[in-house]
């Protein structure tokens, strides 16, 4: 790689309306809070946005290269915008580096001695380290799921990320219609007790006989006992994973309850970078390990799997909430190598951002299919017009 500068590096507050929703319909009637902004589902500690609202950030190299940027920051993802304009741009355009690293390390020296390690700080940096691999990937004429030294795939099995319908029976219906399409996974997002979790779950299983993969969310909501008798209990019927079942940064109750019988424990979308990730690599405290490239970056992904297969730990990348500039990392991110697990994929969020920039991210079938554009295969103009039309 050749070295570069960067010749401007600008963020774009963007929304999808009033009418767009992350969760669809789930649970729309299950709220412990509502706010003119915010909601909170019962039996979750996660706030969320009512409506999708992002960030996208544009990379111009000194030969006119552009890339693209997007970090997952649902809650006001403005922050990251004022951090690109009005700070990192000014101090990072028009200086040489040798290499997307070194951008990555700079930046993030800027504020470590004031202990910004993790938060909106790293969430900056992760779309710049994307909108950077775009770009230079466009200059140099490669396609970054190739270039990461893994085992790129042309292909692979994606998942459904959550039933998003009201009521059991609709979500029945949305897995009924995914299923014949050729899906084979689909992760359910549940909270209450473990009778009420099983139950849904069992009534899944019943009519998804075509679904090889079952996986279970519980956002981070368990008491121990509570998360020990799930794992048993969901192991017992096959469900693939138990996803953030205690509070994300107890290291010593999921290290206990990895060793306990039943399905594998999966976490990690917090995770910023891979000091975070070694410390529960090292302490056996997860079976599989969730990077979230909106949170990590690309740079930083391909040192979280590297630290994980040392440990023989399977790497699942999480795709939480983005637009089609996240989707293109995170799904980059996935091609570049072979998974034990499916990948996992917004259909939802997909389909609500597609008459705005159409994802060069094919699925079909129960498969996503890799572009033959270059970086992380979004196209400049139409991400551009997207930027245009949802502009906040």
């Amino acid at each position: 790689m050749n070295s570069f500068k960067i010749k401007s590096l600008q963020a774009f507050n963007v929304s999808l309306g009033k009418s767009s929703s992350y969760w669809e319909n789930y649970k729309s009637d299950q709220e412990q809070l509502r706010t003119k902004r915010f909601s909170m589902k019962e039996g979750w500690q996660t706030i969320y946005a009512n409506n999708v609202h992002s960030v996208i950030v544009r990379c111009e190299l000194d030969d006119g290269s552009i890339g693209w940027g997007e970090p997952n920051t649902p809650i006001a993802p403005e922050v990251v915008a004022i951090l690109v304009n009005d700070v990192i741009a000014e101090v990072i355009c028009d200086k040489e580096f040798e290499s997307i690293r070194a951008v990555s390390e700079f930046i993030y020296k800027l504020q470590s001695g004031r202990g910004y390690f993790y938060g909106y700080w790293q969430d900056t940096l992760a779309a710049i380290d994307i909108a950077l691999w775009d770009s230079i990937g466009n200059r140099d004429k490669f396609r970054v799921f190739e270039s990461l030294g893994f085992e790129p795939q042309a292909e692979f099995p994606v998942y459904l990320s959550g039933l998003r319908q009201q009521t059991l029976t609709e979500r029945k219906q949305k897995l009924v219609e995914m299923m014949n399409d050729g899906l084979k996974g689909v992760k359910i997002f549940l909270s209450g007790t473990v009778e009420e979790c099983v139950e849904e779950v069992r009534s899944l299983q019943a009519i998804g006989t075509k679904v090889t993969d079952f996986m279970v969310d519980m956002l981070w909501s368990c008491e121990y006992e509570t998360a020990r008798e799930l794992k048993r209990t969901l192991g017992s019927m096959d469900v693939k994973f138990l996803e953030c079942p205690l509070q994300p940064e107890d290291l010593n109750n999921h290290r206990k309850l990895v060793n306990q019988p039943g399905t594998k424990i999966a976490l990690g979308e917090h995770f910023r970078d891979n000091n975070q990730v070694s410390s529960w690599l090292i302490n056996d405290a997860a079976d599989i390990i969730q990077p979230d490239i909106g949170r990590t970056g690309i740079t930083g992904f391909t040192d979280i799997k590297r630290e994980c297969d040392k440990y023989e730990t399977p790497v699942a990348i999480h795709m939480g909430n983005g637009l089609s500039v996240f989707q293109a990392a995170t799904l980059s991110c996935a091609a570049s190598y072979k998974q034990t697990y499916l990948q996992e994929f917004q259909e939802g969020l997909a389909n609500q951002f597609s008459e705005h920039d159409e994802s060069q991210w094919k699925y079909l079938s129960g498969n996503i299919s890799v572009p033959q554009s270059y970086g992380i295969g979004v196209a400049n103009h139409s991400v551009s017009e997207m930027i245009e039309t949802l502009s906040v």
